[in-house]
């Protein structure tokens, strides 16, 4: 236990010293973050779910998740994430460790490759899928920063104490199972940089066995302490099994494999489906960055099939971050690959490991554009969110006029129940590109969720109504089906101590549900 806790003193020395060598990269990293990230960091731009948060604890939920990392960190560090700054200064600021961490254990010497690899591990704006929750982003920045630690702990631990580096593998993977991927990615750019780096002929396979091992272990406590937790609170593990299926991937593994390679392309194509705006020099510098990488492999010392080896090791790296896709029928989304900051830095560290000068410095403007464009992205996302919340706000003062005015009207002395249907469709615009949460309105999410909009109208201070039952919603089907469009006048009507608010017709999840519930003869078949 002493010599533990001597190799723990050491490791935390360690990290002092590598914070103290490296304060400009630090300002320079955090600048870039601050462009990147300083519009929604001092504000409150309200994401989907954040509603639900923002009036009841979901703290057990994470346990029910899988995620019994963010139940502590939830429980502990803060209980109340809806909250302006706090949360994601938090993850940015974790972010920035991880990436110097990165950087120490990668072997990365150069000051000028420090900044260029650490730029593009900071400033990626498919982390701003992630980070845009205010209720998970600060354990994001937390996990990113125990898969560095992990990592950090192999390279500088010797021997059996190696395996230390278990622990902050498990607590990542607690946090946010997608680093899992994560970890691998990190721990694999390592191995390979070792590698091409070397004077030896074979590849030294003790390495991976270690990783191996590690891998194994963090797993192992990661279940074990999950099941424990899940045995105490006496809940069953749900949401993140039905995103699985493996089942569909043996009947379709066609189809799935299409759909994560396009994906796969449109991330490393600058796509603006991903970023919101386009990212023309991305695939340039990945390009790049591989040619580096190529180059390195053919002038180092290993033998012709070790060589082989490390390049189906980097084809797996480029594929790596995607993976999960396979097993989730082929639909990824973006806040899932929180692997793809460590993936890119990662990349380009390889293709300027031992380059010339001039190939570095055409590589640095490569990355110092993209690095620009990254933040470009970021801030339009958030902004095209924000300008979409400010939609919302306004929609929401008119519909609360026009629930009074139809209240007066009918003479009703108290409403009780909200029932919406339809839902509002608005366009993507170069101002609000939409993807997933990205410009997404509280009034279309989920084709109508009338809980979601009541939650919303509640963030606005109104907390006078609750959704209409499901038996009265179906009984009202005929009246709201006869009701016009929103906005015509009479798209907002009182029925007896209910409001029916229509933005056009029955959703599919509308009538799914309704009809789940109670058969309706003439609008469910």
């Amino acid at each position: 236990m002493v010599l533990i806790t001597k190799r723990i003193d050491a490791l935390a020395a360690g990290l002092l010293i590598n914070l103290r060598q490296n304060l400009y990269l630090v300002a320079v990293l955090a600048a870039i973050l601050l462009a990147a990230y300083g519009f929604e960091l001092f504000n409150l731009n309200l994401t989907i779910d954040e509603e639900v948060h923002a009036f009841s604890s979901q703290t057990d939920r994470w346990i029910e998740q899988g995620r019994w990392g963010m139940y502590f960190l939830n429980t502990l560090l803060i209980p109340q994430p809806v909250i302006p700054f706090v949360p994601l200064f938090t993850a940015l600021a974790f972010h920035l460790f991880a990436i110097l961490l990165l950087l120490n254990s990668w072997g990365v010497e150069s000051k000028l490759e420090k900044v260029l690899v650490g730029g593009i591990g900071v400033a990626y704006p498919g982390m701003a899928y992630m980070y845009t929750f205010s209720t998970i982003n600060f354990g994001i920045g937390i996990g990113l920063f125990f898969v560095a630690f992990a990592l950090f702990i192999y390279v500088k631990a010797e021997g059996r104490f190696k395996l230390l580096a278990a622990l902050p593998a498990a607590l990542s993977i607690a946090i946010y199972q997608g680093f899992t991927v994560a970890l691998v990615i990190a721990f694999l750019i390592q191995f390979i940089s070792v590698e091409l780096k070397s004077n030896d002929r074979n590849i030294k396979f003790k390495n991976l066995f270690s990783i191996t091992l590690i891998a194994l272990l963090s797993v192992s406590i990661y279940y074990t302490v999950q099941k424990t937790l899940l045995w105490l609170t006496a809940t069953n593990i749900g949401y993140v099994d039905t995103f699985f299926d493996l089942g569909y991937l043996l009947a379709n593994f066609g189809a799935v494999s299409d759909q994560v390679f396009a994906t796969m392309l449109r991330v490393y194509s600058g796509s603006p489906s991903i970023y919101g705006t386009p990212i023309s020099i991305l695939t340039v510098t990945v390009v790049v960055a591989l040619a580096g990488t190529t180059l390195s492999l053919i002038r180092c010392k290993l033998s012709i099939a070790s060589k082989i080896f490390i390049a189906l090791l980097c084809c797996l790296l480029i594929v790596l971050p995607f993976a999960s896709g396979f097993f989730m029928r082929g639909t990824i989304a973006m806040r899932f690959l929180v692997s793809l900051p460590i993936a890119f830095s990662g990349l380009i560290m390889l293709g300027m490991q031992r380059q010339s000068r001039g190939v570095i410095l055409f590589a640095a403007s490569l990355v110092t554009i993209c690095v620009f464009q990254f933040a470009t992205s970021t801030n339009a996302l958030f902004s095209s969110s924000g300008l979409a919340l400010e939609a919302d706000r306004v929609l929401a003062g008119m519909l609360l006029d026009r629930i009074a005015d139809a209240k007066g009207l009918a003479g009703t002395k108290e409403l009780k129940y909200l029932e919406v249907v339809g839902f509002i469709e608005r366009p993507p615009t170069r101002l609000i590109p939409k993807s997933e949460t990205f410009g997404a309105s509280f009034f279309e999410w989920d084709q109508g969720n009338v809980n979601r909009i009541l939650l919303f109208l509640k963030t606005l201070g109104y907390q006078d109504l609750q959704a209409l039952p499901l038996k009265d919603r179906s009984e009202m089907m005929e009246q709201a089906t006869a009701m016009p469009n929103w906005p015509d006048k009479e798209s907002v009507r009182v029925f007896g101590t209910a409001v029916i608010v229509k933005f056009g017709p029955y959703s599919y999840v509308q009538t799914q549900a309704i009809c789940g519930a109670v058969k309706n003869p003439i609008y469910c078949h």
